[in-house]
């Protein structure tokens, strides 16, 4: 075993020395959307949102004509209410899912999730059905892309770009994983961590020799050229 943890330790060692300068150029941030560009896009995002949606929001009342019911106390203004929760789940052809949840109290949600992707998208309305946010994330729920806020109007309020700091990008994260050949079966988690003001990415995986054991490695790689930071063998019994 020890032979093992310690070629495995080695190559990614090596594989973090070997990344060249033409790595590095070939990831370099591309030209920054303007503040035009952006809001533009959020605006297309907002427009393509039609499923359930009547008169510029959603339709509260077909929801809560077809929907299930569930009572439910919610949080508001420093006291809770008693009200009836209401959901619809509908499932398409091609895979994707859409849930949508929620009350006349905390508001709703929309959620898109589909069989042939990781990430899914999630709409939040307030309690009258007009779209307060949307964005995307990834399955274990860090931030991807950037999130539209929206005031009543239609307009955006603001926004807030979650891949700011990583030039590394999610489709650069996938190419690392196939270069390193790490199977999809054995990844454990993918996320980012940006509370430390240094952004990185985290990948854990368990190889085909590590199955039936406590053990995964542990990666860390920089959020600006994808160089592994770290490579280490962690107990999953503790850290997962």
């Amino acid at each position: 075993m020890k032979t093992l943890i310690t070629s495995l330790l080695m190559f990614f060692a090596v594989s973090c020395g070997e990344q060249t300068k033409k790595d590095i150029i070939i990831k370099k941030k591309s030209t920054p959307l303007s503040d035009q560009e952006i809001k533009k896009q959020g605006y297309q995002i907002k427009k393509k949102d039609t499923f359930f949606i009547e008169n510029g929001k959603l339709d509260i009342v077909r929801l809560e004509k077809i929907g299930s019911q569930s009572k439910s106390s919610d949080y508001k203004e420093g006291l809770y209410t008693r009200t009836i929760n209401y959901y619809y789940g509908q499932k398409f052809k091609d895979g994707t899912f859409i849930e949508i949840s929620g009350g006349n109290i905390s508001g709703y949600r929309k959620l898109i999730t589909s069989e042939r992707s990781l990430f899914k998208t999630r709409y939040i309305y307030n309690s009258s059905g007009y779209l307060k946010s949307v964005g995307r994330s990834y399955k274990s729920n860090f931030s991807i892309g950037i999130r539209y806020y929206f005031n009543e109007d239609g307009t955006i309020a603001n926004y807030e770009d979650y891949d700011k700091c990583y030039t590394f990008s999610w489709e650069d994260v996938t190419s690392f994983l196939k270069e390193k050949e790490i199977e999809k079966e054995e990844i454990i988690d993918v996320f980012r961590n940006d509370k430390d003001e240094e952004c990185v990415w985290v990948i854990v995986f368990k190889p085909e020799e590590f199955n039936n054991k406590d053990k995964a490695i542990h990666l860390i790689l920089e959020a600006e050229t994808g160089t592994i930071i770290s490579s280490k063998i962690i107990d999953t019994g503790r850290h997962i």
